[in-house]
């Protein structure tokens, strides 16, 4: 899924962050310091707007067939 940090009028997009991974992975990485599982997709952010004001957040994701979707 894609997120995105929108301004006030709806049409700027100020910020957008987006994870390529799609499925998850549940191995144990027990006992290891540098293993890479257990592992999930996700998105965040953080922004500090320098005026006041409303934002708005979208999250773009995918079908369950993966086909791209919005």
């Amino acid at each position: 899924a894609k997120l995105e940090l929108i301004d006030g009028t709806g049409t700027n997009v100020l910020v957008t962050v987006n994870d390529g991974g799609t499925t998850s992975n549940t191995t144990s990485g027990a006992g290891s310091l540098t293993s890479s599982t257990p592992s999930s997709p996700a998105e965040g952010l953080v922004f500090r707007p320098s005026a006041t004001g409303t934002f708005y957040a979208r999250v773009r994701g995918t079908s369950a067939q993966g086909a791209g979707a919005q």
